[in-house]
């Protein structure tokens, strides 16, 4: 059995100020005891034009961040609103 078989694959959504959609996906092992402890802060940058954004994810996953340009349509709001 794979390590990555009980992994949870998380989607965030966040826009840019540039007005492009993003996720952020990492994998969430919340349900381990062992990474249950306080979230870290990541740097990402936006998939079009690089601009930086500081988002918190939880211990451990931080090795796992991959940021993927999505597909929102013009007027669909993501979760997190713009970077800053």
């Amino acid at each position: 059995m794979s390590s990555a078989a009980g992994r949870e694959r998380k989607r965030s959504p966040h826009r840019c100020e540039c007005g492009s959609s993003f996720d952020v996906c990492y994998f969430d092992d919340r349900r381990d005891p062992l990474r249950d402890r306080d979230p870290v802060d990541v740097q990402v940058a936006c998939p079009l034009c690089g601009r930086s954004k500081t988002l918190a994810v939880p211990d451990g996953s931080e090795r796992t961040v991959v940021v993927e340009s999505s597909a929102f349509a013009d007027d669909d709001d993501p979760d997190e609103g713009y970077a800053g």
